[in-house]
């Protein structure tokens, strides 16, 4: 902390040159760190790499006082010059190419500056267009005339605008803003984002903003679409694995879509989901005991007495290779593997069993509905940031501390 400290007032390449030896010593040793926590064995952990002090000096930004008393920033910061090294390829050492020596603040900052550059191509693309034509709307989930209450200049006022303009009335909020987020363009998504409560007074500062994603967030988890099942033991969702629900692929993307947008516009959204769910999304799927015990603990304590069991399982248990599930809500049979209805559950087996069922409840039964929700998000927050980022540190930026 110190030497990233010392000379806090230098140029980047200063500061590169008198860290960069350092860094190095400091990666082998997380290495080294990391290999013995795979193994079980004591380790330091990862949060302890973390540089606060680095991560301060690159994300300040270097400003100048103007004769009347207010600073003007006059370049920008260490972050986003070694992150602009970083993605162009230059040669030499980047701090990007070591994001675990970030703060998950300064992360943030690098998920905010991919946005900004993001939107910064999305409005000249969509400038280009506006002379050149029309580009292909997602048309996700969109109904014809849905939105026939918007009038038409409006709504073409809104579509030239340089900003993504959601309009919704409250008494159709969910409808309305899903609707006109399925009718967009992918790039369009990308723009800065500006909400209008449609017959209320009020500029969207960042108040309107977080106020309808906290009722869309409210509205699409517990307002009864089926689309996700409360756990009270964890307070938490997971995507339900009703037949019905996992056919609705485009409301997922929607909603994984809705997530993205917060995400992309730096919104802190009351997500209650386990960390389960940032794993899969940054591409870690799992599927043990411990992962499940983040979604249906009860099932996750039944299944560790089942394979710890002395007796007889068949006999004791009577299971055969099949899990309970709905359809439209009414209770099916779902075989975990082909006959599996008829193979019983043995003391053989049972390890076979209860690793079909961990991977039916967090893989398998609810891949439709996860891949359509990751799909969305993606289509807002694929950058390069976001491989930079560990599970807990996506879920604190996500739903905050």
């Amino acid at each position: 902390e110190r030497l990233f400290c010392r000379g806090a007032g230098g140029s980047l390449a200063a500061l590169t040159e008198r860290v960069a030896p350092v860094v190095g010593t400091l990666s082998l040793a997380r290495d080294a760190s990391a290999l013995a926590a795979a193994r079980g064995l004591p380790a330091v952990p990862a949060a302890e790499f973390r540089c606060a002090a680095l991560s301060e000096r690159l994300c300040a930004v270097p400003t100048q006082q103007l004769p009347n008393g207010t600073h003007q920033q006059t370049g920008p910061s260490g972050l986003q010059r070694d992150y602009a090294a970083w993605a162009q390829g230059e040669a030499g050492f980047t701090f990007c190419s070591q994001p675990w020596l970030f703060s998950v603040a300064a992360k943030g900052k690098l998920l905010q500056l991919e946005a900004a550059l993001r939107m910064q191509h999305s409005q000249q693309v969509a400038l280009r267009h506006s002379l050149f034509g029309p580009q292909p709307r997602l048309g996700i989930g969109a109904k014809r005339g849905a939105l026939a209450w918007l009038p038409a200049d409006v709504a073409a006022a809104d579509a030239a605008a340089p900003f993504l303009v959601l309009r919704v009335r409250r008494a159709s909020l969910v409808e309305d803003a899903l609707e006109s987020l399925a009718g967009n363009t992918p790039l369009s998504l990308l723009k800065p984002l500006r909400v209008v409560f449609v017959g209320e007074e009020g500029i969207d500062e960042g108040g309107l903003r977080k106020e309808l994603f906290q009722l869309l967030i409210e509205a699409l988890f517990t307002g009864g679409y089926g689309l996700f099942v409360w756990n009270e033991e964890v307070r938490c969702f997971w995507f339900s694995r009703d037949s019905l629900a996992q056919e609705g692929a485009a409301d997922y993307l929607l909603v994984g879509l809705v997530v993205g947008l917060a995400i992309h516009n730096g919104i802190i959204l009351d997500l209650k989901v386990p960390t389960l769910l940032f794993s899969q999304l940054l591409g870690e799927p799992s599927a043990s005991l411990e992962s499940l015990k983040q979604v249906d603990p009860e099932l996750a304590r039944g299944l560790a007495q089942l394979l710890e069991f002395d007796g007889d399982v068949e006999v004791t248990f009577m299971a055969t290779f099949t899990v309970a599930a709905t359809a439209c809500g009414e209770p099916k049979t779902v075989e975990l593997l082909p006959g599996g209805a008829d193979r019983p559950v043995t003391n053989e087996s049972r390890e076979e069993y209860v690793r079909l069922v961990v991977e039916h409840i967090l893989l398998t039964g609810v891949r439709p509905a996860f891949d359509a929700f990751r799909r969305g998000l993606l289509t807002l927050c694929d950058g390069p940031a976001l491989s930079f980022l560990s599970p807990e540190e996506l879920e604190e930026l996500v739903c905050g501390t």
